[in-house]
């Protein structure tokens, strides 16, 4: 096999393993945040009669958390790819903000 070849193949199989490393994380920290959900609710006084708003609102920051976390994910992947630079900074700056949350 030509060297290019090789080297694109192994750019690739690089670039695999980098993204499922990060599902991999990204999954660790949903499991993490749902544990660290699980022990709150123990530790809260009257779980059993947690308000309704107090409920939802839990749901909605937990959806937020995870949205964010997909985002993140997707953006670094098409981060990747060749873009104009105008996107990739746009690209960047969402990323930013992501993680600063």
């Amino acid at each position: 096999m030509p060297k290019d070849y090789k080297k694109m193949f192994l750019e690739e199989q690089n670039k695999n393993l980098k993204l499922e490393k990060e599902l991999s994380e990204a999954k660790k920290e949903i499991e993490t945040l749902r544990s660290n959900q699980s022990v709150m609710n123990n530790f809260s006084p009257n779980s059993t009669q947690t308000p309704q708003l107090s409920k939802s609102f839990e749901n909605d920051v937990k959806y937020i958390v995870e949205l964010s976390q997909r985002m993140s994910i997707i953006l670094k992947e098409c981060r990747r790819h060749m873009l104009p630079v105008d996107v990739g900074r746009k690209i960047d700056n969402v990323l930013r903000e992501i993680d600063r949350m």
